[in-house]
């Protein structure tokens, strides 16, 4: 019987062929009940964006990544207080996550409720060792830029080149799912703790606000097992949060974050 990735794998390889890469939404067409579209174009052996082979599942006994040199870069406060708690693993990634948030409306004027994103993972490992406040700088950038071309970003001072690292999105069980494809590594994860953005972060393109920071956990037990991760934060986020329900449906909000995944 085909694994449950495989059958995800498939699922999303099949919607490709009618669904376009997802675009930032203008602010004036935030509020449009849409369904929710998937923002990546395959998932490959490279972390080339031109690449078309389909990955092989995780081995059980993945080789911890080497470090880049320098000093281990260290996770932003958020200022709320509590803020995420501490971890005792051991940094393997930063990467910088592009992509949708997803809420459904039951009708206009109703609460949103929240089903969960869809991103593409670009590798921002080397960066973060090198000069972490340039990191931090990336979301609130990148949140405005369509996702086909998200790999290159302009700053103020130099143009960066990420190559992709995986995917994120949701399994048909609705657990968040981190599949560092390009590296044969993958996390199923349950939310363990949440705080609020930064007052000044990016509100997004929709104009609505950061998304939480969130520290997630593998989890255990479930169907599938995670693969050479065991924890992840999602921090420095810019723009996500909803925007008001004016009709029964789905909404898509463009959202961008740094994970930092530890093992």
């Amino acid at each position: 019987m085909p694994s449950l990735r495989n059958v995800l794998k498939a699922l999303a390889l099949t919607s490709l062929a009618a669904v376009a890469i997802a675009a930032p939404v203008p602010e004036e067409a935030g509020d449009a009940c849409a369904p929710p579209r998937p923002i990546w174009s395959h998932k490959a052996t490279t972390t080339s964006l031109g690449a078309t082979s389909v990955s092989s599942t995780p081995t059980s006994t993945p080789t911890l990544v080497t470090k880049p040199v320098g000093d281990t870069p260290t996770l932003p406060p958020s200022g709320d207080t509590p803020d995420l708690s501490g971890t005792n693993l051991t940094l393997q990634y930063v990467a910088i996550g592009r992509g949708i948030q997803n809420y459904t409306c039951t009708g206009a004027g109703s609460n949103s409720t929240a089903i969960g994103a869809i991103a593409t993972l670009f590798d921002a490992t080397d960066l973060a060792y090198s000069d972490e406040a340039l990191l931090h700088t990336i979301p609130a950038l990148i949140v405005n830029i369509p996702v086909a071309e998200a790999s290159t970003v302009q700053t103020a001072t130099q143009r960066l080149d990420f190559d992709v690292l995986g995917h994120h999105f949701f399994d048909i069980n609705g657990v968040a799912t981190f599949d560092l494809d390009t590296e044969d590594k993958i996390l199923y994860a349950a939310k363990v703790m949440s705080v609020n953005a930064p007052t000044d972060a990016s509100k997004g393109p929709a104009g609505t606000g950061a998304v939480p920071w969130l520290q997630l956990k593998a989890k255990v037990p479930y169907v599938d097992t995670s693969v050479g991760l065991g924890e992840v934060y999602r921090v420095e986020t810019a723009g996500g949060n909803a925007t008001p329900c004016t009709e029964a449906g789905v909404i898509t909000v463009q959202y961008a974050a740094e994970y930092w995944f530890y093992a």
